[in-house]
C-alpha cells in the first residue's frame, strides 16, 4: 500500500489486532447508539489504544438522515457527542456526519448544508468539531460556509472520471475485503490527521508539567461538550455581569467570565494543537493559565447552581425526548 489506509465496517468486530496485521491504520467507526452492533464502544477504542490504531467517528443511523435538516444535524450531532463521551473518545476530535446519498437538486443541497450546519450549532458554533461524509458535491457545497473542517469523501455518485474534492482528509474506495471475517471497506488517507485519536500520535496533556490546569481543561471541555446549549440558556440567565479577558487562537478578546466554560471548546484544544506541535509547553501554559484563573473564582456558587439547574433540566427534557422517541419506534 504506497499510502496508510483505514477501514470502515458496521457488522461486527474484527480486532485491533487483525486490523493491523492486515496492514491498516485504523478505522472510521459509527458513533450514537450504544446499544447496535455497528456503533463502537469503549472496549474497541481501548483495543485500538493498546495496537497503536488510529480511530475516527461517524453518525449515521439511516441514508436519510440528512434530509432533517437543522435540526436533525443538531441532535444527532449531541446524541453522537454523548455516545462518544461516555466511551472516552477525546471531547476535541471531531466527528463525521453522513449524508449517505445522491444529492441532486439544489434543494437536497440545501437540505445538506443545514444538515452540517445543525451538527456545527451544536458543537458550539466550531467547525474543528464537525466533518462531512458524502460524494464529491456535497463536500463542496459545505465547504466555504464554516459548516465543518473535516471532509471524507465517496468514490460511490463521485462522477466518471470520478472528481475528487481537494481538501478531502480520507477518500472512501468501491469495493469490499474482509478483516478477520468481518466485511470492511478501504480508505484512502490524504492527510496526516484525518480526524482520528491515536493515543502515540497526538500531542500529550501529560507532558505539561501543570497537572492540575490538564485535569481542570478536561473536566471543563467534557462539561461544555455535553451541556452547550444548556449553558448558553444559563449564560443569558446570568446577564454577563463578569468580564474577563478570554483567549483565542487568534487574539484575546473580552467577554462574561462564564462565556469562558462555553468558548474552551472551541479553541482551548487548538491553542494545544499549535503550541504543543512545536514543543512550546512552556507559552501553552502562559497563554492558558490566567484565563483559567481569572475565570473560574469569579464564578459564585449562585451562578454554578443556576447553570448546574439548568443542566439537570435540560438533561431531563432529553431523557423524556429519548423515552418518547424510543416508544415510537416499538
Amino acid at each position: 500500500m504506497s499510502m496508510a489506509e483505514v477501514l470502515d465496517y458496521s457488522a461486527g468486530f474484527p480486532g485491533a489486532a487483525a486490523i493491523r496485521q492486515a496492514g491498516y491504520a485504523g478505522a472510521v467507526r459509527y458513533i450514537g447508539f450504544p446499544d447496535y452492533l455497528k456503533c463502537t464502544t469503549r472496549a474497541e477504542l481501548d483495543d485500538f489504544t493498546n495496537h497503536g490504531l488510529g480511530m475516527a467517528l461517524v453518525f449515521e443511523h439511516y441514508t436519510t438522515d440528512w434530509r432533517g435538516g437543522w435540526g436533525a444535524g443538531a441532535a444527532n450531532y449531541r446524541r453522537a457527542r454523548d455516545h462518544a463521551n461516555a466511551i472516552g473518545f477525546p471531547p476535541e476530535r471531531p466527528i463525521y456526519m453522513a449524508v449517505d446519498q445522491d444529492v441532486v437538486t439544489e434543494a437536497e443541497f440545501q437540505l445538506a448544508r443545514d444538515y452540517i450546519r445543525g451538527a456545527r450549532d451544536a458543537a458550539g458554533g466550531y467547525p474543528g468539531l464537525v466533518g462531512v461524509y458524502g460524494e464529491h458535491d456535497v463536500c463542496q457545497a459545505v465547504s466555504g460556509d464554516g459548516l465543518c473542517d473535516w471532509y471524507w469523501q465517496c468514490r460511490a455518485w463521485s462522477g466518471t472520471p470520478v472528481r475528487l474534492f481537494p481538501g478531502r482528509h480520507l477518500y472512501q474506495r468501491v469495493g469490499t475485503v474482509y478483516v478477520n471475517g468481518i466485511a470492511a471497506d478501504v480508505n484512502d488517507v490524504l492527510q496526516e490527521d484525518w480526524g482520528q485519536h491515536t493515543e502515540d500520535g497526538m500531542p500529550s496533556l501529560s507532558e505539561i508539567e501543570n497537572a492540575a490546569y490538564r485535569a481542570v481543561l478536561h473536566a471543563l471541555i467534557d462539561a461544555a461538550n455535553r451541556a452547550n446549549d444548556t449553558a448558553s440558556i444559563a449564560n443569558e440567565a446570568l446577564g454577563g455581569v463578569v468580564w474577563s479577558k478570554q483567549l483565542s487562537p487568534d487574539g484575546e478578546f473580552y467577554a462574561p467570565a462564564q462565556t469562558w466554560l462555553l468558548n474552551l471548546h472551541n479553541y482551548g484544544y487548538e491553542l494545544i494543537r499549535r503550541l504543543a506541535a512545536n514543543g512550546n509547553e512552556e507559552a501553552l501554559a502562559a497563554a492558558l493559565l490566567p484565563g483559567l484563573i481569572d475565570a473560574i473564582p469569579r464564578l459564585g456558587d449562585a451562578d454554578l447552581g443556576r447553570i448546574a439547574k439548568a443542566v439537570t433540566e435540560e438533561r431531563d427534557r432529553r431523557a423524556r425526548e429519548d423515552a418518547v422517541n424510543t416508544d415510537s419506534r416499538c
